[in-house]
């Protein structure tokens, strides 16, 4: 009995720790400015890294493709879906379909 206690608890302790450090929020609204090294969406401000990626949902016929585009290609006014880790955007998408 000692062992089978034992062994839930070190499951949830390992599981507790292994997930502590991927919270990841989702946010959707339109860009009020962009850098070099941050982007404003809703009023709050993410950082840019080199592990960001930037892609585009574009829409073609009756199909929505899924294209790679520049951080170049962001421009203010557009509604974008920002993928973060606390301050950091880890991806940021630009929903080209709703233009």
């Amino acid at each position: 009995m000692k062992r089978v206690l034992l062994l839930v608890f070190l499951f949830f302790a390992i599981c507790g720790v292994t997930s502590a450090n991927t919270f990841q929020k989702c946010l959707a609204g339109k860009v009020e400015t962009i850098t070099m090294d941050t982007i404003t969406v809703a009023n709050r401000v993410y950082k840019f890294t080199s592990k960001t990626s930037f892609r585009a949902h574009e829409k073609r016929g009756r199909s929505l493709y899924d294209v790679k585009i520049a951080k170049s290609d962001i421009m203010p006014g557009q509604y974008v879906v920002v993928m973060a880790q606390a301050s950091t955007a880890l991806q940021i998408i630009v929903e080209r379909w709703r233009q």
